[in-house]
C-alpha cells in the first residue's frame, strides 16, 4: 500500500504536466492490480464456501478448467521501451 499511498497522492494534486501523467498512469496500474487481486480472491473464496474443500492451488485450478481464469499461454512480462519522442526529451 505504500506505492499506492504514494501515487494517489500525486494523483489529487493535479499539475499539469507530463510527470503528472506518467503517475497518474501508474497508479491507474495499481489500481487495476488490486481490482484484480480482490476479483481472484472474491473467485476463489466463493469456490471454497460452496462445499469445495481442499487447499486453494485446487481452487484455482479448477477455477482456470471454468474459465474463470483463461490461458493459452504462460504469462511474460515485458520489457518497457520508451516513445520514440521520449527519447529526444
Amino acid at each position: 500500500m505504500l506505492l499506492w499511498n504514494k501515487y494517489a497522492q500525486k494523483v489529487y494534486s493535479v499539475q499539469v504536466s507530463r510527470q503528472w501523467e506518467m503517475d497518474v498512469l501508474i497508479f491507474g496500474l495499481i489500481q487495476a492490480k488490486h481490482l484484480k487481486n480482490q476479483l481472484f480472491n472474491f473467485c476463489l473464496n466463493r469456490k471454497v464456501s460452496r462445499g469445495n474443500p481442499g487447499n486453494n492451488l485446487e481452487v484455482a485450478r479448477r477455477s482456470a478448467a471454468e474459465g474463470i481464469v483463461q490461458r493459452d499461454t504462460p504469462c511474460a512480462v515485458s520489457k518497457f521501451r520508451p516513445l520514440k519522442d521520449d527519447r529526444d526529451r
